[in-house]
């Protein structure tokens, strides 16, 4: 069976947007039943087993590209909560509100202070959208657990992660502020998600694109394999 480049990319660009990890087991198994892998004409079983190139690790090769193009300074922009008037830097809690909004399969919010009311109420009007939503919270904090108590019946399930507790030696804490949305598009900065640090405080940080995205994702999922993350129970 011949299998030409563009059909590659056209599944690689498939399993990226459906959030596929090319690198974990089994993957190979998964992709065929993704919507839209028979429009590109490539095999619909034995992806990691046959040819002396498999499907497989051309998606692969693809996806190693991808990781490592250096970034695209275009698809960086400066994000801040500032006092004063308004300043030409984007606001973080306008980008905030634009990255959940626009969200269209899922998200992935990292924080350390997850106390807004608007944007806990923005969270569960996008679980009720069908939006796949995964908190991570500090453990000390609370928030993710107030979350899974809060969260409305009838939306996507919630899958709430905390930091787990430190051995007797450590002073370890989940200290992140980050949303992904889709895989594909996120802000990082100092801002946590309370009135404060979405308008009351002096924040900084950006807003981007690119691969930094999914691995954040990884990374995220890499930690729960370990035993750093642990879900949280009510």
């Amino acid at each position: 069976m011949k299998i030409d480049a563009r059909s590659l990319y056209r599944a690689w660009r498939l399993a990226r947007e459906a959030g596929r990890e090319l690198f974990r087991p089994g993957v190979g198994d998964e992709l065929p039943t993704l919507p839209g892998w028979d429009a590109c004409a490539l095999p619909t079983e034995h992806l990691a087993k046959e040819a002396s190139v498999t499907v497989l690790e051309a998606l692969r090769a693809v996806e190693l590209h991808q990781r490592e193009q250096p970034p695209d300074l275009a698809r960086v922009e400066l994000v801040a909560t500032l006092p004063g008037p308004r300043r030409q830097v984007a606001a973080t809690r306008d980008v905030v509100r634009e990255l959940i909004r626009g969200a269209r399969r899922e998200l992935l919010i990292v924080g350390f202070s997850i106390t807004d009311h608007d944007f806990r109420e923005l969270l569960y009007r996008r679980g009720l959208d069908g939006v796949r939503v995964t908190v991570v919270g500090d453990r000390a904090s609370g928030d993710a657990t107030e979350l899974v108590r809060a969260w409305p019946a009838k939306a996507e399930p919630l899958v709430a992660l905390r930091d787990a507790s430190p051995t007797r030696d450590e002073h370890r804490r989940m200290h992140g502020k980050v949303i992904v949305a889709d895989r594909a598009r996120v802000l990082i900065g100092s801002a946590n998600f309370s009135a404060g640090g979405l308008a009351g405080n002096i924040e900084l940080g950006v807003r981007l694109e690119g691969a930094v995205a999914p691995e954040i994702h990884r990374i995220i999922e890499q930690l729960r394999d370990e035993g750093w993350l642990v879900a949280v129970s009510v």
